[in-house]
């Protein structure tokens, strides 16, 4: 989780490789300026050239650094996103966490040791919900889950609950609370928290509503009742 955070050992050392050469450029140039300084015979003639090479020395010097900087900045962030993107079927399409974006796809391991993947529900409704055994709303929140998803699997919705297992206990805690509130519908493990952060679940339950083509169509921050889930999912069937 935290590789991201860590300096390309690749580019440092370019980084210092340019501004090795930089320096030794310069020094150069310098040594250059007061030799002639010490050959020319008139003292206005020396300072108008010395000013001139100084200048062009100091600007070499400057764009340089400018391109090393936009060539660091860039390969940064072409990092954050092959690390938030961790993958997608689609060829066009905005990809984000935003109202409008196509969510961004995962796969995690179920409660049930199966691989799921977002991307395998597409043409269904899905309430992605992020949450924890620990979270009093979110406890609050689960049989309102299981009652909706009951009465609506048949429809072409489905719930996928990822807990935020890197907060738990441990992945006993999730079966054990599963398994005492009766729940049916798709529970995932998030052992790293990646997939959390990717969907900024800082507060929690947050659940997003994406419709049958993978794009995100509402955003709920706090327990959801049978009545906004009904609601939100109404709006977009």
């Amino acid at each position: 989780m935290y590789k991201k955070y860590f300096v390309n050992t690749g580019i440092v050392s370019k980084e210092v490789w340019l501004y090795g050469s930089l320096v030794i450029v310069f020094i150069c140039i310098s040594y250059w300026l007061e030799r002639r300084e010490r050959e020319e015979v008139l003292e206005e003639r020396n300072k108008g050239r010395g000013r001139t090479a100084n200048q062009l020395a100091l600007g070499v010097m400057v764009v340089s650094i400018a391109v090393s900087s936009i060539f660091n900045s860039q390969h940064e962030v072409g990092k954050v996103k092959s690390k938030s993107v961790l993958s997608t079927s689609l060829d066009s399409g905005k990809i984000g966490t935003n109202k409008g974006e196509i969510a961004p796809d995962f796969e995690l391991r179920s409660i049930t040791g199966d691989n799921i993947q977002l991307s395998d529900l597409r043409g269904k409704t899905v309430i992605l919900n992020f949450w924890a055994t620990w979270c009093p709303p979110c406890r609050a929140e689960m049989p309102e889950m299981q009652k909706f998803y009951e009465n609506n699997k048949n429809n072409n919705v489905e719930i996928l609950a990822v807990n935020l297992t890197n907060s738990e206990r441990g992945s006993d805690a999730v079966n054990d609370f599963v398994k005492n509130k009766g729940v049916t519908f798709k529970v995932v493990l998030d052992e790293q928290g990646e997939i959390g952060n990717l969907y900024g679940a800082i507060t929690i339950p947050t659940s997003y509503i994406i419709d049958k083509n993978g794009v995100i169509r509402d955003k709920y921050i706090g327990p959801m009742s049978y009545e906004t889930m009904d609601r939100m999912i109404s709006g977009i069937q």
